[in-house]
């Protein structure tokens, strides 16, 4: 951060020089989210809004303006750059890379806009598709932070809201500083004050899961303060760690139980006849669990092992997953065993026979529609065939593109859903997500 602050102050430079480079420095705001740190989060965005800032301070006092701002050229960036730990070394990095157009394998200009970006996996394409999706769902959130997901029954649970303020997280924007994130804090507000002293949240058990999904990402990424700005200390409920903690508490299966029994794993009131839950909840809560324990927050081994547990006792040798243990009731989907497949890697526990078989059971049925929910399937098939099996991934994820584009709507909205089109658009966003890699739950 001080070799930026120097640069701006032209310490390093003569007034002349800095001033016959400033085109370039204006070109940074647009050319900076083409660059792609691998296993960032979206701390890094906080270089961005500093050197935007420090330019913006500099030509003021300068009083220079510019008529035209030349375009850079594209520039792949050496691995140093991306083995740099600190934010202000990257920062500074390519800063410095980009003042002086210091270009390394320099690539030809882009004709293609499916092609991906320098230094990313990420077209031009799927830039617009996100940038359309989520201006429809900011549009869309209500007054009081909530997005309204489930029309047929009117009901404002936390999930649905949860899943949204998760798509606005999944680019990389950043949620303190970038344009969407009043909206973020919005939303995590509302969820969080629909959380109870049980630390479930309103609803059923996937908005539960959801919703600790999106404390689970959000947690050391969101600044507490500013999400809290203008509310009285006395009023404000939890921080996100507090939250997140509690919603964890209220997962946690007590050390004497043998099964997957706790009232935190039942998708509905109603108590399942085996007492445990279906698999789809079980596999949600998992994945928010481990998401949890990535963030730093104390999961005990005992819940993920059962959780684990149940799952591989629901996969078959073929890698079909029943709904309750010994039953396959609704019929197989493919939703299930992308879930469980998810879950085994996201575990760490590829050695699994439920791991091995799902992964194979993916690989033979790429093109498989789950008519049920498509959302639900397509957002865990997009992560577990990332996870198993990276080639099978980016031809998928190309079929899934073309897919989604086709479904575009005017407003910005991708498809419709039984569920509402925020919900359509927001898990449409997150199943393309996976090319951005920024949100911790994506990792590899």
């Amino acid at each position: 951060m001080l070799l930026l602050t120097a640069l701006t102050r032209g310490a390093f430079l003569s007034r002349g020089a800095l001033l016959s480079r400033v085109p370039l420095l204006l070109q940074l705001p647009r050319q900076w989210r083409q660059l792609s740190f691998h296993g960032a989060t979206c701390r890094f965005q906080k270089a961005r809004k500093f050197c935007q800032e420090r330019l913006s301070m500099w030509l003021t006092s300068v009083g220079r303006t510019f008529d035209r701002v030349p375009a850079l050229p594209d520039v792949a960036l050496p691995d140093f750059m991306l083995r740099a730990r600190c934010v202000g070394h990257r920062a500074a990095l390519v800063c410095l890379c980009l003042l002086f157009q210091h270009s390394v394998n320099a690539q030809p200009p882009r004709e293609d806009r499916s092609a991906p970006v320098f230094g990313s996996d990420v077209s031009a394409s799927l830039e617009e598709l996100f940038e359309g999706g989520l201006d429809f769902l900011v549009s869309q959130q209500r007054e009081d932070g909530s997005w309204r997901t489930r029309p047929t029954y009117g009901s404002r649970t936390a999930g649905g809201t949860a899943i949204c303020t998760l798509a606005l997280l999944a680019r990389g924007d950043d949620p303190n500083w970038g344009q969407y994130a009043p909206f973020v804090r919005r939303g995590l507000r509302y969820v969080i004050r629909q959380q109870g002293a049980s630390g479930r949240f309103t609803g059923n058990s996937y908005d539960f899961a959801f919703s600790m999904l999106l404390l689970a990402e959000a947690c050391g990424v969101v600044d507490d303060d500013m999400l809290w700005a203008g509310v009285a200390e006395a009023k404000r409920p939890r921080t996100i760690t507090e939250a997140l903690e509690l919603a964890v508490r209220g997962a946690v299966v007590p050390p004497s139980e043998r099964r997957l029994r706790h009232a935190g794993w039942y998708s509905t009131a109603d108590t399942p006849e085996s007492g445990e839950p279906d698999c789809s909840v079980a596999g949600s809560l998992l994945i928010a669990l481990l998401a949890a324990r990535n963030a730093g927050i104390r999961v005990p081994d005992h819940t993920v092992d059962l959780a684990v547990e149940y799952l591989e006792a629901n996969t078959s040798a073929d890698g079909e997953v029943a709904y309750f243990r010994g039953k396959r009731g609704n019929g197989h989907t493919i939703g299930r065993t992308a879930l469980t497949t998810l879950c085994m890697a996201v575990a760490k526990r590829r050695a699994s026979p439920a791991y091995s078989a799902g992964s194979s059971y993916l690989l033979t049925h790429l093109e498989q529609v789950h008519h049920s929910d498509p959302h639900y399937a397509d957002y865990y098939m997009a992560q577990a065939l990332f996870q198993s099996d990276r080639n099978a991934w980016k031809k998928w994820n190309q079929m899934m593109m073309h897919r989604l584009l086709a479904k575009r709507n005017v407003n910005g909205s991708i498809g419709h859903s039984r569920y509402g089109d925020n919900y359509a658009t927001a898990m449409s966003l997150l199943t393309l997500a996976v090319n951005y890699r920024l949100l911790p739950i994506y990792e590899r």
